[in-house]
C-alpha cells in the first residue's frame, strides 16, 4: 500500500535519500514480514506484509527475516523497472550490510 504520493518515492529512490527496512518473524507455524521502503521524510511510503512460502516444517523466524528482504529488493526493482531508473537503487554502505547480517549469523551459529 502506498501512502502519500508515488512519485516522491520514485524520487527518493533516484536521488539516493530512499531507505528500506524489513522485519520477520515466527508464530502459530507461519513465517510473515512486514516491510517500509520510504523516503527522507516518511510521509510517502510503501509498506506490505508477506506470508513465507513453504510448509509448517519449514517456517523459522529466519525464513521470515529472509522473506522480508527479497520482498523488499523485488519491490524495489519492480518500481526502478516500472519508472525507468536503471542506474539506482536504494544503496548499502559496506557498514549497513555488516550490521544487517548480524542478526541472521548469530541465529545461524544458534543452531549449530
Amino acid at each position: 500500500m502506498v501512502t502519500g504520493n508515488e512519485l516522491d518515492l520514485i524520487e527518493a529512490i533516484r536521488n539516493g535519500s530512499a531507505i528500506a527496512v524489513s522485519d520477520g518473524s515466527y508464530s502459530n507455524s507461519y513465517a510473515t514480514a512486514g516491510l517500509i521502503i520510504t523516503g527522507h521524510d516518511l510521509q510517502t511510503r510503501l509498506t506490505s506484509r508477506v506470508i513465507a512460502p513453504g510448509g509448517p516444517k519449514d517456517m523459522s523466524a529466519y525464513r521470515g527475516e529472509v522473506t522480508g528482504i527479497l520482498a523488499t529488493i523485488q519491490l524495489v526493482s519492480s518500481l526502478c523497472a516500472y519508472h525507468g531508473i536503471l542506474d539506482r537503487g536504494i544503496p548499502l554502505n559496506a557498514t549497513e550490510r555488516l550490521l544487517f547480517l548480524v542478526p541472521f549469523l548469530v541465529r545461524v551459529k544458534e543452531k549449530w
